[in-house]
């Protein structure tokens, strides 16, 4: 008898409810990843010790009182650029093309009024950064990606549950609402330098996510038609952009989510 995988031995424990979840979202996934709107780390060993686990291959307030005292002004040595071109060795077409301009598409913004807030988008955003480093970086891992083990059509399945299951772990799941959206400060709050420099950096996780989700979109259509060289384009293009929030992948290096946890002191 084969040992359950990590994921099998999940389903086979999970709730009913969760069961049921990801049997109805199984068909549906792969064109859902594909229209992703999330907001938008290259090595495995930078990951935080608690989600360094590969998703493995499936078979089937703070009140507004602390925001107070400070310049509203951006620190621009805070700003982390948003890349919007990136370098690659794969030819481009119509759907790059594409894709390129859906990048450019502005995500809706959200007011915020506490830090505490901030701070938990801030964890949700980096917990879906870290699961989408590992499909793009363990990609050739999993047999539930490549090789001749599954069809074209059950590996799409595939990547599209496992970024399903990704969103589902997120810590802060009651903030699951404000997925999507870039934040702002709220035009009442006092001035406060800190909060938004803090604030500019979660908005540049959830355009990087956006981004890499897109690519992964496209990966999984790439995939289900078995044009691989589209597949590995858009997997590099995944690890690419994801370089440039590689500190967000560990406590140590993530300077937004310290200083967020300062101010909620």
């Amino acid at each position: 008898m084969r040992a359950l995988t990590r994921l099998e031995d999940y389903l086979e424990n999970a709730p009913m409810k969760t069961k049921i979840a990801i049997a109805a979202a199984g068909t549906l996934m792969a064109a859902l990843v594909a229209t992703q709107t999330l907001p938008s780390a290259a090595h495995a060993s930078e990951l935080h010790p608690q989600r360094t686990a590969p998703i493995v291959q499936h078979t089937g307030t703070t009140a507004a009182s602390d925001l107070v005292g400070r310049d509203r002004n951006i620190d621009p040595v805070r700003m982390a650029p948003i890349v919007q071109h990136s370098s690659t060795p794969y030819k481009s077409d119509e759907k790059d093309r594409a894709l390129a301009i859906e990048r450019l598409r502005p995500l809706p913004a959200t007011t915020v009024s506490d830090i505490g807030t901030v701070n938990k988008l801030n964890e949700r955003t980096r917990d879906m950064l870290r699961d989408a480093n590992e499909i793009a970086t363990r990609f050739h891992e999993s047999k539930a990606w490549t090789g001749d083990m599954f069809t074209p059509e059950q590996k799409a399945k595939n990547i599209a549950q496992a970024f399903m299951l990704a969103q589902m772990r997120a810590d802060h799941p009651e903030e699951k609402k404000l997925d999507g959206y870039v934040l702002k400060l709220r035009e009442d709050i006092p001035e406060n330098r800190v909060v938004n420099n803090i604030i500019a950096d979660v908005n540049f996780k959830r355009e990087t996510l956006r981004n890499a989700t897109l690519e992964l979109g496209a990966l999984v259509e790439a995939m289900k038609d078995n044009r691989l060289e589209d597949v590995e384009k858009h997997r590099f293009m995944m690890e690419t952009l994801l370089k440039d929030a590689s500190y967000a992948m560990n406590d140590s290096t993530d300077w937004s989510m310290k200083a967020g946890r300062e101010l909620d002191r």
